[in-house]
């Protein structure tokens, strides 16, 4: 076994990492699909992607997504018939030299809880982040007809990024440069909508879908405080999958915090249903 590291992987290279996550995907009842870009993380010469080839077929795989300088989460997929192999401990002892290598201290590893069911054996080694987040999906259809006449959802453009910035680090309570720099990369990606909501011209709301092959997938939506509990984010998604509808036939999904109840029951209005449980190990 040899083991290639890259920081931006080639189209041959993206197919094969989707093939092996199909087998994954097939044999353990995961979903989740990784993102095959580091377009979001802070350091662009990391070398984020490893590829574990035997006699030349990719049977593993890590994604470093360190999209801020003090955690990263790994993404970690081992063919089924590889599995036992020390591939995953090859994989993670060369992923965890570069994160030494930028100083990143703390990391985590993404599962889902159908894997982690099969392979309880994993709770020895590590235990269980307190986030939990579920996997939800809707069918690729237009949104249902919602009446908010004042609102106003359009993709944003490069001047939107200083309002979308200034926005997004208050709503998710982050630095402003790192709000800033998820703006820039989010317009700039021929892959990801960015959505900006206005009312009165105001910003009221954003949202980024990234549309990489196999989904629509909604990230990073908020609306501000001021303005929740007054319909705006069912209709704000309502009239992007309108949208979406109208540029793909890719299904929709997107991750949301376990306990946020009530984004959820946003989410189930507009036809969403929970497909899996996320969770995070750590060690």
């Amino acid at each position: 076994m040899f083991i290639e590291t890259k920081t931006i992987l080639t189209e041959e290279e993206k197919q094969a990492v989707r093939e092996l996550e199909s087998s994954v995907h097939q044999y353990d009842g995961t979903f989740r699909s990784v993102y095959l870009s580091n377009r979001f993380n802070v350091y662009p010469d990391m070398e984020a992607f490893y590829l574990a080839y035997k006699d030349e077929q990719l049977v593993g795989f890590i994604f470093i997504d360190a999209d801020n300088p003090d955690e990263a989460t790994l993404f970690i997929f081992v063919h089924p018939e590889h599995r036992q192999k020390r591939v995953a401990s090859a994989l993670i002892a060369q992923a965890k030299q570069q994160l030494e290598k930028y100083h990143i201290q703390s990391c985590l590893y993404k599962t889902e809880h159908a894997f982690l069911e099969k392979n309880t054996w994993l709770l020895d080694k590590f235990s269980i982040d307190d986030e939990r987040e579920l996997l939800m999906k809707a069918e690729n259809k237009p949104g249902k007809a919602i009446n908010h006449q004042s609102l106003e959802v359009k993709e944003a453009t490069y001047q939107d990024v200083e309002e979308i910035a200034l926005f997004q680090a208050k709503v998710f309570d982050e630095r402003l440069e790192e709000a800033r720099r998820y703006a820039e990369e989010s317009i700039k990606d021929p892959q990801i909508i960015q959505y900006i909501f206005r009312m009165n011209e105001q910003i009221v709301g954003s949202a980024a879908i990234s549309y990489e092959e196999l989904s629509n997938y909604f990230f990073g939506l908020a609306v501000r405080p001021e303005n929740q509990n007054q319909g705006i984010g069912t209709a704000a998604i309502s009239l992007m999958m309108t949208d979406l509808n109208q540029r793909n036939t890719l299904p929709f999904q997107l991750s949301v915090v376990k306990d946020n109840h009530r984004a959820i029951a946003v989410y189930e209005k507009n036809g969403f249903e929970i497909m899996s449980e996320i969770l995070y190990l750590k060690n």
